[in-house]
């Protein structure tokens, strides 16, 4: 009798929740007072959690830095609409405080409208001794009466894993364990958390894929291009994504750039780049045209673009095609 009762009592609770009459169940979630999720970018909910990771030294902290300025100052971040300033907390566990402060300067044209709080690792070792580990529970406890009392904060960006927790990567206990609850209790008080992570040596994010069970939505910084001189410079694509799709998920190249001592992004349509690029290389084949292999080895771009971009040239009437199957060659006209 006890066993029913644990076994049954959840599933009651859920009856009463969703069973306001005799119509069943599903009339009942029907009319439940559930309250809309608040949107805050096309791809971040209030609630909601984020993965944003990319290999070594290919821009994470710039993403998440400017971010964080544009949240807090209710402008566009890259190609999105901020929807209002929402207040952000920044824990920083790898840059130095003199570098994370230059760069936000950058980012901000104005004031914020909404709190920015910046908890970096250096004068949190200096007052604490210790380092910032956001897997210890009494560190969560203070962040979650962080937000308790700061209720304009609505977002957390944890830049970056590998250097704020000390929980072992690859084991999928450990995260559920130490981390997974501190995140739903953030979920529960209507805040998002962005996590930043590496990516391994295969381009997925580093250690156990147990992380991405949750994620809402999960976004890789590939780098764009060969040139390491040209700072940060990367393709922004969506590996997942609940509720999002269509022109605001889709891959784009985003690079930094410095306007009058301010930093802004330049963006750039993957799919209008990759058309203009393969005409110009048709051209330049003139007579002997191009097959779609030659095209993906050339540019270095996935053979899907190619495929994207050529349908839309022959459809504009600026190529012609020559022959059939793998061997047809794109013409200039």
């Amino acid at each position: 009798m006890i066993s029913k009762l644990r076994l049954y009592y959840p599933v009651n609770i859920l009856c009463r929740l969703f069973s306001v009459s005799r119509g069943g169940y599903y009339s009942g979630l029907l009319r439940a007072d559930i309250k809309e999720r608040k949107t805050i970018l096309p791809w971040l909910n209030h609630g909601g959690l984020v993965m944003v990771y990319a290999k070594r030294g290919e821009g994470k902290t710039w993403f998440s830095l400017s971010l964080a300025a544009s949240l807090a100052s209710g402008t566009p971040f890259m190609k999105w609409e901020v929807s209002e300033p929402v207040g952000c907390a920044y824990l920083d566990g790898e840059m130095s405080l003199h570098d994370c402060r230059e760069r936000l300067i950058k980012f901000m044209r104005t004031a914020p409208e909404a709190p920015l709080q910046i908890l970096n690792h250096e004068p949190y070792f200096e007052k604490t001794q210790r380092d910032i580990d956001i897997t210890d529970k009494s560190t969560q406890d203070e962040i979650l009466a962080m937000l308790d009392r700061n209720e304009d904060i609505k977002v957390i960006i944890c830049d970056n894993l590998s250097s704020l927790t000390r929980i072992r990567e690859d084991f999928g206990d450990d995260w559920r364990s130490a981390f997974l609850p501190f995140l739903l209790a953030c979920r529960r008080r209507q805040v998002a958390v962005i996590l930043v992570h590496h990516a391994g040596k295969s381009g997925q994010q580093r250690g156990t894929s147990t992380r991405e069970d949750h994620l809402d939505t999960s976004i890789l910084l590939r780098k764009a291009g060969d040139d390491n001189s040209a700072g940060a410079n990367f393709i922004v694509e969506f590996t997942k994504s609940r509720g999002a799709y269509g022109a605001t998920t889709e891959p784009f190249s985003a690079q930094l750039i410095e306007i009058d001592g301010h930093l802004e992004w330049s963006i750039t349509n993957l799919a209008e780049n990759a058309k203009n690029r393969l005409i110009n290389l048709i051209r330049e084949c003139d007579s002997e045209g191009l097959t779609s292999k030659e095209a993906v080895e050339e540019l270095g771009v996935a053979k899907g673009t190619i495929s994207k971009a050529r349908k839309a040239l022959l459809q504009e009437g600026l190529i012609s095609i020559q022959g059939s199957g793998h061997n047809s060659r794109m013409m200039p006209r």
